[in-house]
C-alpha cells in the first residue's frame, strides 16, 4: 500500500506545473579591435544601446538565433550581441605591434579588405599609406585602439605615415614611423 501511495504521490507531483528556469551563463567581450554594440533587439535595424569594451563580463539570459540577450552586472546594461563577440573564458588583451606574424597580420587585414570594412591606398614614392574606414566603425574605435590599429598597418605596409580615413577621405588619425619626431600619433577626430 505504501508503495502504491508513494508511486501515486510521485505522479501527482510530475503532473504539476514547474517555473522554467533559464540558466545564466557568464561570458566576456571578445571584440579586442572595436568596442561591442549592445543592441535594443536581436538583429542590426536594432538601435544601439551602448558599446561594451574587450573584456567586459556579461550574463546571457535569452537566445535568438545568433544573437544573445545579454546583461552587464553592476554597470545597469541590458541588451542583445552577436554571439560570435561573446567567449566563455575571459580574453587576453588585444594583440599589440610586434605579436602577430607578418602573415598573420597580413590575413588580418586580407579579411577586412574582403568584408569591405576598410579600403588601402599606398602611395610608394612617398611612402604614405591611406586607409579608408566605414565612419560607423572608425568611430567606435579610442585613440589606443587607433593609435594600435595604425601600428599594425605601418609594419604590414611598411609606410612612414599611415593615415585613418573616414568614408569621405577625411583623415580621422595619423601614425608618423619616421622622421624627427616619431613615432608621433595624432587623433584628428
Amino acid at each position: 500500500m505504501s508503495c502504491q501511495l508513494f508511486l501515486l504521490s510521485y505522479l501527482l507531483l510530475l503532473s504539476l506545473p514547474l517555473p522554467v528556469l533559464y540558466a545564466q551563463d557568464f561570458y566576456y567581450v571578445n571584440s579586442p579591435d572595436i568596442d561591442l554594440n549592445v543592441r535594443l533587439g536581436p538583429g542590426t535595424e536594432h538601435g544601439v544601446v551602448t558599446r561594451l569594451p574587450h573584456g567586459t563580463p556579461v550574463l546571457v539570459q535569452d537566445r535568438n538565433r545568433l544573437w544573445l540577450r545579454i546583461v552587464a552586472p553592476g554597470r545597469g546594461i541590458e541588451g542583445w550581441v552577436l554571439q560570435r563577440y561573446l567567449a566563455n573564458q575571459p580574453p587576453g588583451d588585444p594583440p599589440t605591434p610586434g605579436e602577430l606574424s607578418r602573415s598573420e597580420e597580413r590575413k588580418r587585414f586580407e579579411r577586412l579588405r574582403r568584408k569591405g570594412v576598410i579600403r588601402v591606398q599606398t602611395d610608394k614614392d612617398r611612402g604614405v599609406v591611406r586607409i579608408r574606414m566605414s565612419s560607423l566603425i572608425w568611430q567606435r574605435f579610442n585613440r589606443r585602439q587607433q593609435r594600435n590599429f595604425l601600428e599594425r598597418a605601418s609594419r604590414l605596409y611598411r609606410g612612414s605615415v599611415v593615415e585613418l580615413r573616414d568614408n569621405r577621405g577625411i583623415t580621422r588619425s595619423r601614425l608618423r614611423t619616421k622622421g624627427p619626431d616619431a613615432p608621433r600619433f595624432e587623433s584628428l577626430n
